[in-house]
């Protein structure tokens, strides 16, 4: 399956435009009412549809690449961008041994 990896830096944004962008891009818990309530706030793409490896890199499936191009540059955010192949299997949330 092909997939897109996306490099990109924060770096030279706004410490609140950061905090902004990550919770759009990756959603983010939040409670209310001294924390009684407690809402899931879903991001720009679905859950199995990119994996993370590690901070500033996400490698997401083809079809949602063109949807993160259009947010990087919305958002001002500097990125780089390499086409591979990857497996299906890659993309299931599995539990770390």
């Amino acid at each position: 399956m092909q997939a897109w990896v996306f490099f990109y830096t924060l770096k030279e944004l706004d410490p609140k435009i950061r905090t902004k962008v990550r919770a759009q891009l990756y959603g983010k818990k939040q409670q209310s009412n001294y924390g009684r309530y407690h809402y899931q706030i879903k991001g720009l793409m679905p859950e199995n549809s990119y994996i993370r490896p590690v901070k500033s890199v996400v490698i997401v499936k083809k079809r949602y690449g063109q949807k993160l191009c259009k947010f990087f540059e919305f958002n001002r955010v500097k990125y780089r961008l390499l086409e591979i192949i990857v497996d299906r299997s890659d993309f299931e949330k599995k539990p770390f041994l």
